[in-house]
């Protein structure tokens, strides 16, 4: 793994994502060693990676479709958390149109209570690495933007701090990666404010 003439084959051929499981080889390579990562895109010369390209395009206009039809009689039904609240809020009729972004931020936000020193940077890098290469598989809804701003980051060192504690209910993932959900995303540029709440505590 630590052999140079291997450390320098990989960075002539970037890692490529959306072509099914990982190697660890590749995911330590990335993590310790700043092995590159190909960017997501069409007419990459890899079949299957061109197939999931072509899933993320269809799913995020899947994803789009839903949200443009929020309020909409007849078109608009609700979706788990894309155009819902999330818990005990499953299954409620879809949220205004201009709520939704919120939704999704202010998941981040709550969620992003991690304690504890800092993951090792080796860390970070391989949970970013992990999870583009998850969503690139086309089964997410998020846009390529999103997939390859993560590749960015992993390509030019940027590693978010994410504490090592804050696991919430059985899914231990959701407070690290809320951390790193942060990193990016903004806040939505108006604020739809709920009846009866005159506060934003966001």
């Amino acid at each position: 793994m630590t052999d140079s003439h291997n450390h320098n084959y990989r960075h002539k051929c970037p890692v490529q994502l959306g072509t099914g499981t990982l190697t660890i080889e590749e995911v330590v390579g990335v993590a310790r060693y700043g092995w590159s990562v190909a960017e997501v895109s069409n007419n990459t010369g890899n079949k299957q990676a061109d197939e999931a390209y072509q899933r993320v395009l269809k799913s995020r206009a899947w994803v789009e479709a839903a949200v443009r039809d929020a309020g909409k009689p007849g078109k608009s039904l609700p979706y788990y958390g894309i155009n819902t609240g999330f818990g005990a809020k499953a299954g409620r009729k879809p949220l205004p149109k201009d709520e939704i972004p919120w939704v999704s931020r202010n998941l981040l936000v709550s969620h992003a209570t991690g304690v504890g020193q800092f993951l090792h940077p080796d860390v970070v890098r391989a949970a970013m690495l992990i999870r583009a290469n998850s969503l690139a598989q086309g089964f997410s809804g998020v846009r390529i933007e999103l997939i390859n701003t993560l590749v960015r980051m992993l390509n030019e060192g940027i590693c978010p701090a994410i504490p090592e504690y804050g696991s919430v209910g059985a899914s231990g993932d959701l407070a690290p990666l809320s951390h790193l959900g942060l990193v990016l995303s903004k806040r939505p540029e108006q604020r739809a404010k709920p009846e009866g709440n005159t506060n934003d505590h966001v």
